[in-house]
C-alpha cells in the first residue's frame, strides 16, 4: 500500500513538473524554430521538422521511438497547440523557358543579362512559404517548408523541355511519390524563333502555323501526359501565357489558354498583368529593349497565380 502511494506521489510530482515547464517550452518554441530555419539555410536537412503536439511528452521518448530513431533535438518544433505531427517534405516544380527561369538585367544599356534569375516561380514559392507560416490548419501549414525545384531554362523550346526538363521532373516525382504538390509551366514562345530573322522562311504564316501545331502536339501528347502519370493524384498544375508584344502571339496565347484548361490546368493569362500601361513597370523593355518580365513583373504574376489557387482552395 505504501509502495503504491509512493508511485502515485512520484507520478503526481512528474505531472506537476511537466505543467510547470509548459510555459517555458512555449517561450522556447520560437527560438528553436528560428534555429532550425537557420540550420536549414546553411545545409538542407534530409527530413522535415517534427511538430510536437503532446504537452509534457518526453522528448527522448520521441527521439528514440521506433518511428524516429536518433532524430536530433534540433529537428523538434514546438507549435502553439503543442501536438505531435510528422511533416513530409513538399515540392513545387517550375518548368519552362526564360519567363519561368527569370532574366535580370543591370548596368548601362544594353546591360548585363543574368539567367536564371528571380522569376514568378521564386516569387510564388515565397508566397507559399509565407502563407504556410501564417496559418495553423494542416493543409496550409505544410506549405511553410515547401521547396522549389526550378528546372526552367532560358531559350527552351517545347522539344528542349521534353529532352531535358521533362525527364528530370518526372524522374524526381517518381522517386518522391506524393511529395510534389504544384507544377507550373511556361513554354511555347521559343518554338517560333526559327520563323524570324536571321531565318528567312519562304512563307511566314505557314511557318508560324506549323510551329503552333507542333507545340500543341508536344503539350497534348507528351509533356502533360508524362507529368500527370509521374505526379499521380494530389498535384495541382498551372501554366502561364505570354503577352502580346507580337501580333501572332495573341493566337498563341488563346491556343495555350484553351489547351491548358482542357487538361485541367489553372491558367494565368499574362496579358491581364503586363498591359501597355505596365510595360515599363513590369518588364525590361523601357530600360533595355528586352521583353522579359523583371522582378516586379514576376511578383505580379505570382500574386495572381496565388490568388487564383487560393480562391479554388488548393492552398
Amino acid at each position: 500500500m505504501e509502495g503504491e502511494q509512493s508511485e502515485k506521489e512520484q507520478l503526481y510530482n512528474k505531472i506537476k513538473r511537466l505543467e510547470n515547464s509548459l510555459e517555458r517550452e512555449k517561450e522556447e518554441k520560437e527560438q528553436l524554430y528560428n534555429e532550425i530555419n537557420r540550420l536549414k539555410s546553411e545545409k538542407e536537412l534530409d527530413y522535415e521538422p517534427i511538430v510536437i503536439n503532446n504537452p509534457g511528452q518526453d522528448i527522448m521518448d520521441i527521439l528514440w521511438s521506433s518511428e524516429n530513431p536518433g532524430q536530433d533535438t534540433m529537428n523538434i518544433v514546438w507549435n502553439s497547440d503543442l501536438t505531435f505531427e510528422p511533416l513530409n517534405a513538399l515540392y513545387y516544380i517550375a518548368l519552362g523557358d526564360s519567363f519561368a527561369a527569370g532574366v535580370d538585367i543591370s548596368g548601362p544599356y544594353p546591360g548585363n543579362k543574368i539567367t536564371p534569375s528571380y522569376s514568378y516561380a521564386n516569387a510564388f514559392h515565397k508566397l507559399l512559404k509565407k502563407h504556410g507560416k501564417k496559418h495553423t490548419n494542416l493543409k496550409s501549414k505544410n506549405f511553410a517548408n515547401i521547396k522549389l525545384k526550378k528546372f526552367a531554362r532560358s531559350g527552351e523550346t517545347s522539344d528542349g523541355l521534353i529532352a531535358n526538363q521533362l525527364t528530370n521532373a518526372t524522374n524526381f516525382m517518381k522517386s518522391n511519390p506524393g511529395s510534389t504538390k504544384l507544377v507550373t509551366i511556361t513554354i511555347g514562345k521559343n518554338d517560333f524563333n526559327h520563323c524570324f530573322p536571321p531565318s528567312k522562311p519562304s512563307n511566314l504564316t505557314e511557318c508560324l502555323d506549323h510551329a503552333l501545331n507542333h507545340l500543341v502536339k508536344n503539350l497534348n501528347k507528351k509533356i502533360i501526359p508524362s507529368l500527370k502519370e509521374a505526379g499521380g493524384e494530389g498535384v495541382q498544375y498551372a501554366a502561364t501565357t505570354y503577352y502580346n508584344y507580337f501580333s501572332y502571339f495573341k493566337m498563341l496565347d488563346d491556343k495555350l489558354v484553351s489547351l491548358y484548361v482542357n487538361n485541367g490546368f489553372e491558367v494565368i493569362d499574362i496579358n491581364h498583368i503586363i498591359t501597355d500601361d505596365m510595360i515599363c513597370d513590369y518588364t525590361h523593355w523601357c530600360g533595355y529593349k528586352d521583353w522579359h518580365p523583371n522582378s516586379n513583373g514576376g511578383r505580379a504574376i505570382a500574386r495572381l497565380l496565388f490568388r487564383k489557387l487560393h480562391y479554388y482552395k488548393f492552398i
